[in-house]
């Protein structure tokens, strides 16, 4: 057995604590129809979207992912998206997840928006929603 196959089956005998920032992130996903008059930005036509861990609880998932039982901890905002976060988190069962909770701390960032622009796909920069 090679050592990477060790450490790999060591994994499910640790517990690794992380800390960090909880994103809840949004992918949207559409072709650019045409660029808008009343700024340089293309006008997407969004075919779909998708949300999932990011973040911290990203690298939560990777350690469970591996094998470890992680113990995570971080912040949510007391919002739609912080729900969305911690029932997803509760279905991870390698994790437990200890979350604040804070009203004024939005959970969600600008979601990452894909679109083909003809036959060629560009990452756009994410639109802002905060004030």
């Amino acid at each position: 057995m090679s050592d990477f196959d060790a450490l790999l089956h060591a994994m499910s005998r640790q517990t690794i604590l992380c800390v960090g920032d909880l994103m809840l992130d949004e992918f949207v996903y559409g072709d650019v129809s045409r660029i808008s008059p009343e700024a340089p930005a293309p006008v997407i036509a969004v075919q779909r979207s998708e949300t999932d861990i990011g973040g911290a609880g990203n690298v939560a998932r990777n350690i469970a992912a591996l094998g470890a039982r992680c113990l995570f901890v971080g912040l949510t905002g007391d919002d739609h998206a912080g729900r969305i976060l911690r029932a997803e988190l509760a279905q991870e069962s390698l994790i437990e997840s200890v979350l604040a909770r804070c009203a004024s701390y939005p959970s969600i960032p600008p979601p990452t928006c894909c679109a083909r622009t003809g036959s060629w796909p560009s990452r756009l920069p994410p639109r802002s929603n905060r004030s």
